[in-house]
């Protein structure tokens, strides 16, 4: 994902209630925004006392009597974005999508001019909400739960932001079931401002989206372990993110359910670990089996290359461990039988600033867990742990420097990862020319001097 740093997290849900109140007068009320895992959260929802009208249909799914439209998220730092209905029948009970498939529908919204606006939504399998997007295109761009912005849906919230009184008529496209109701936005759009500050959410024009600024700021911070007695372990360093990243998870009892992911980096290597639903209690801990778990881990970088690395987890260890290839897990008894070129591919990729898109697979069972990593900082954090010095042999990472050096007329021959005679040649040249350490190798200081990676 190349943007969607400062997009905002907004949830908008229409909660179909069941009772037999009068409807009051809208008001919406402004939900004091606090600070929680690193996010500062804000919202904006309707009183419960001023319900908008409307129906279900086909009459068997029951009575309507009012919707209740709210919204909620991230007023900075990284975020998703998404609108949905949440629709419960006259049992008070929330329709839930049991049909074992995707489904469709066509969401018309006509404003106060009678101009109809045609959005498209979509009810994922297990799932409770109909999510609205611009249009079904706009849908497809999605991969993963953090892709969901503003630029995804940004023309339905430039509507409901008019303050007019709206009708929505959203209906499956197999003509199953579907919900009309009227939403008068009198008022929605100060509260809305209110709650998420304008910085955060100047609203684009119906038929634009926003462009989201891509993190000038580092997203990761580099400590020390500490030994029994709190003191810093010398030698020790431990690289992790600054916030949570967002995505999904998905195994036996929950359906791309919300996701926190952290990214450590330290002599072991790289790996992650994840919680649950966007809280504190921690999602896998490998102490059910007797065996490792294995995984596939494919991160598609910000060129739309994708690169496959393998990923395990030692039996009563919560980290998912990242290396470059399944020889090397094969090749391995413990931690300490790691060393720097298991994982150099790896490295290679967090050290460009970029957006990664991450997913990992277990090679058995259902887990899998789909989220976006920002690397803006990473080097910088890394850099101070190591030598300038530092050698790579990775064949991608040799590959990319033979082309750059090509490219700056150093000639190399065919880039093709290995660095032989003429691309040792080439690099002392180079070094040379531009004041680095003349080593003829691939050097940290050779990938920052040549723009592989941040410095």
């Amino acid at each position: 994902m190349k943007k969607a740093i400062r997009c905002i997290c907004v949830l908008l849900t229409f909660a179909l209630l069941a009772g037999g109140a009068a409807y009051a007068e809208v008001t919406w009320e402004t939900v004091v925004p606090t600070t929680s895992a690193g996010m500062t959260l804000g919202g904006v929802c309707t009183s419960k006392s001023s319900l908008f009208p409307g129906e279900v249909f086909p009459e068997a799914l029951g009575d309507l009597q009012g919707v209740q439209m709210w919204s909620f998220g991230a007023v900075d730092g990284n975020s998703y974005f998404y609108i949905a209905c949440n629709v419960l029948n006259e049992s008070n009970a929330t329709l839930q999508n049991s049909t074992g498939s995707e489904e469709d529908f066509d969401v018309r919204v006509t404003d106060e001019s009678g101009e109809e606006h045609l959005f498209y939504g979509h009810w994922r399998d297990q799932d409770t909400q109909v999510q609205f997007f611009d249009s079904e295109e706009a849908f497809d761009t999605i991969v993963e739960y953090g892709d969901r912005s503003r630029e995804n849906c940004g023309e339905v919230l430039a509507l409901l932001l008019t303050d007019q009184v709206l009708e929505f008529d959203v209906e499956a496209r197999n003509g199953a079931w579907g919900v009309r109701f009227t939403a008068d936005m009198a008022g929605f759009s100060d509260a809305y401002h209110t709650a998420f500050g304008d910085s955060a959410t100047e609203e684009p024009a119906a038929g634009e989206t926003a462009d989201a600024e891509t993190a000038e700021a580092s997203q990761w911070t580099l400590g020390q372990y500490s030994d029994a007695f709190g003191d810093p372990i010398e030698g020790s360093y431990v690289i992790t993110n600054v916030q949570h990243f967002e995505g999904t998870f998905s195994n036996t009892a929950a359906y791309n359910s919300p996701l926190w992911a952290e990214a450590l980096m330290d002599e072991y290597g790289f790996s992650f670990w994840f919680y649950q639903y966007q809280n504190t209690d921690m999602l896998y801990r490998n102490v059910y089996s007797r065996y490792d778990e294995t995984y596939t881990v494919s991160i598609k970088d910000e060129n739309g290359d994708e690169h496959v690395f393998y990923g395990f987890m030692f039996v009563n260890d919560p980290y998912l461990r990242v290396v470059d290839d399944r020889s090397v897990y094969d090749r391995i008894y413990s931690l300490d039988d790691l060393n720097e070129d298991d994982y150099d591919e790896v490295l290679a990729l967090f050290l460009q600033d970029q957006v990664l898109k991450v997913s990992i697979i277990a090679e058995e069972g259902a887990d899998s867990f789909n989220f976006t990593v920002d690397t803006h900082g990473f080097a910088e954090a890394y850099a101070s742990t190591i030598s300038p010095l530092k050698e790579y042999t990775g064949k991608e990472t040799v590959k990319s420097v033979q082309t750059a050096l090509n490219a700056a007329g150093y000639e190399c021959g065919t880039p093709d990862g290995i660095a032989g005679k003429n691309t040792g040649a080439a690099i002392t040249e180079y070094q040379t020319d531009n004041g680095l350490t003349v080593t003829g190798t691939v050097t940290h200081e050779l990938l920052i001097s040549l723009g592989l990676i941040g410095g």
